[in-house]
Parts: structure tokens; C-alpha cells; sequence
């Protein structure tokens, strides 16, 4: 069996078809619906929900309490959330 190379915390819910990519950080109380991919070295903060078939490119970072609804598409390096 091989090693993820992302971490999902515990308490999230991350659907069986999700693509996630190497680094990814889930945290707490998240909420990643299906058929949804992120790529690589994304952070996702608590209560966060992305719905399904959501595209989230390399590198970026979705604040705690954020949502993405069906078929949202984020460039690379996008940050959601309040500065």
C-alpha cells in the first residue's frame, strides 16, 4: 500500500471519487463532495464545503468557512477568503 501524499484530518468528509493532489492539507469539519480535484499543494481550512465537480488548481488556499458550489473553477494560486 502506498503512503498518501496529502493529509485529510479526521473529522472531514472527502468523497471516494475526489482527485487530491500531492501536499494537499484537509482540515477539520470539510466537506469535499464528488467528483471534485484539487491540485497539488492546496490548503483547505475548517468548514470549508466544496461541492461536486469543483476544479481547484495547484497551489491554492480556500480560507476556513468558505464554499464552492457545483462546478466552480480556480486558477492557480487563488486564495478565497478574507484578508
Amino acid at each position: 500500500m502506498q503512503t498518501p501524499k496529502y493529509h485529510i484530518h479526521e473529522s472531514a468528509i472527502v468523497a471516494e471519487d475526489v482527485t487530491l493532489g500531492d501536499g494537499c492539507r484537509i482540515w477539520q469539519f470539510t466537506h469535499i463532495f464528488g467528483a471534485s480535484r484539487l491540485g497539488d499543494n492546496c490548503v483547505v481550512g475548517q468548514n470549508v464545503m466544496i461541492g461536486p465537480a469543483v476544479v481547484v488548481g495547484n497551489g491554492c488556499k480556500i480560507q476556513n468557512n468558505v464554499s464552492l458550489y457545483n462546478g466552480v473553477k480556480l486558477e492557480d494560486d487563488v486564495f478565497c477568503g478574507q484578508v
